[in-house]
């Protein structure tokens, strides 16, 4: 084979460039796998990948395969070599960008001041969440935020123009969506996102029409919300489909009485509390949906600052509880 011509403009980095690819595994054409076998052996090398590991070589070799095929980066939309690994990297249509950009929408705050809260903020647990990145050749990938690497100089640094998501690992819930311009951390963004969710599996031998009985059962889901109640009593409605109750609970410290609106609805219940705490107002909206062996409820707070971040630690601790209660009464 005839030894590479080398021109005078490119001198030395031409010899330094044949030095480092002697280091490499072979980038040449003469490796014929499909661009989708070699999308595979990358993202398997991106799972196992050890500090100062050098992909270069298969990055080089897959920009190439695509620059054949007449592809670039984010005119790559599906790629699926076999039905159980499906990789995806996403690529608004024309449409979607002009509707976009015709009208403003308020900012979303950005990827590191989401990261600094996750990390920082105490009524967030930083090892429950994930950052969610593109890849360019393998679509998304994740990496716990404790995990993430920030300064420019680090080997792994991935620029934050690549974070897609944020994502709480416990229940999937996604907190922060680049795309969607949607925000539950901060609640800036133009979607609205719940604040938290709770999901749990339903008991063994339970179907999904049992546990939705058991969701509007407007007496057991009072009894499950409510585990201190003092008392409860219906002010309009019909608990087969709508009713508000005034609900009267115990506190660690005196009690509360606020109003309870449950709408059945198919799949389950929506639920709204509005409370009058000592400072401001405080709306509890809930979505209690069953589907695929599993109860979820996602969930809106809306308040004042403190009042939201209290609430919030409260359904986070006591909720999960709570659906396990709602299903096992239903049960016994």
């Amino acid at each position: 084979m005839a030894e590479p011509q080398t021109t005078a403009h490119e001198g030395t980095a031409t010899n330094t460039a044949s030095t480092s690819a002697a280091q490499q595994p072979s980038t040449t054409p003469s490796d014929t796998r499909p661009l989708s076998e070699l999308l595979e052996q990358y993202r398997q090398a991106l799972k196992t990948q050890q500090p100062g590991q050098n992909l270069s070589h298969i990055r080089a070799l897959i920009s190439q395969r695509m620059a054949e095929a007449a592809l670039s980066d984010d005119e790559i939309e599906e790629i699926e070599p076999s039905s159980n690994n499906r990789i995806v990297s996403y690529s608004p249509s024309q449409a979607q960008r002009t509707q976009h950009s015709a009208s403003p929408t308020p900012k979303l705050r950005s990827a590191r001041d989401v990261l600094h809260k996750l990390l920082w903020d105490p009524s967030f647990e930083a090892d429950d969440y994930v950052v969610v990145y593109e890849d360019r050749f393998v679509g998304e990938m994740e990496k716990r935020i404790r995990e993430w690497k920030r300064e420019q100089t680090d080997e792994e640094f991935i620029p934050e123009s690549r974070v897609v998501k944020f994502k709480r690992i416990s229940s999937g819930e996604v907190v922060w969506d680049r795309r969607l311009k949607a925000d539950s951390v901060f609640g800036s963004g133009h979607l609205k996102m719940p604040t938290t969710s709770v999901s749990t599996p339903i008991p063994a031998g339970m179907t999904d029409a049992q546990a939705v009985a058991a969701v509007q059962n407007h007496e057991v889901m009072i009894h499950a919300l409510a585990p201190e109640i003092i008392s409860y009593k219906m002010l309009s409605g019909d608990p087969k489909t709508k009713a508000v109750y005034e609900v009267t609970d115990r506190k660690p410290i005196g009690q509360t009485t606020y109003k309870l609106t449950i709408t059945n609805v198919a799949g389950g219940v929506d639920t709204l509390v509005n409370a009058n705490p000592p400072v401001g107002t405080l709306t509890i909206a809930g979505k209690w949906r069953v589907a695929n062996g599993k109860l979820q409820e996602d969930v809106d707070i809306d308040g004042n600052f403190v009042m939201k971040r209290m609430a919030k630690g409260n359904v986070d601790k006591t909720h999960p509880s709570q659906h396990v209660k709602l299903l096992a009464g239903v049960k016994a």
